[in-house]
């Protein structure tokens, strides 16, 4: 999904952005990682509107439920399922257009490595597997906000192997 929309070709318009996403990701003995931080990693240019603060709001939120249900033996339907509820609740459960997360090794981004989070896997979660939690919103015609880190499944619960990445958005306005 395109987290941004192209606005115009014309160079001299390129002030008008509004947001800009990158995309982490080093790989490690020959393993990849996968930390898409739109929201977290966008640049805002001027000042961020209520809408994607909300947005980023309701993302983080999914997160935070999706991260209470995510341990050894818990499914990973369930996992999806919290985080779903989450951005349904906050008025932007249609804008949730994929599922919740997958799981990455040689490869960053892989959408069928186990484990797949999403309403209709059938994947059980365990203990050591490591997988993305990407909880993304895309407004049709503005753009999407994606918030991506990195999770790694323990016997009572999980780790964000991507924790010390800051969650707030102030910092990454620039001013025009």
């Amino acid at each position: 999904m395109p987290i941004g929309v192209v606005i115009s070709k014309n160079v001299d318009d390129v002030i008008r952005i509004v947001a800009v996403s990158h995309r982490y990701g080093a790989p490690i003995l020959a393993c990849g990682c996968d930390i898409s931080l739109a929201g977290q990693g966008s640049f805002f240019a001027g000042t961020i509107s209520d809408e994607w603060r909300q947005a980023h709001f309701a993302c983080m939120r999914a997160q935070d439920a999706a991260l209470k249900v995510i341990r050894d033996g818990a499914s990973a339907r369930d996992a999806d399922g919290a985080a779903r509820s989450v951005m349904q609740q906050a008025g932007f459960g249609a804008a949730f257009k994929h599922g919740l997360g997958h799981g990455f090794g040689f490869q960053a981004i892989n959408h069928a490595a186990a484990p797949v989070l999403h309403p209709a896997s059938n994947a059980v979660l365990h203990s050591g597997m490591v997988h993305n939690m990407e909880p993304a919103i895309y407004l049709e015609g503005k753009g999407g906000i994606r918030l991506n880190d990195n999770v790694a499944v323990q016997q009572d619960g999980n780790e964000v192997l991507s924790a010390s990445l800051p969650p707030d958005l102030d910092w990454l306005v620039v001013e025009g």
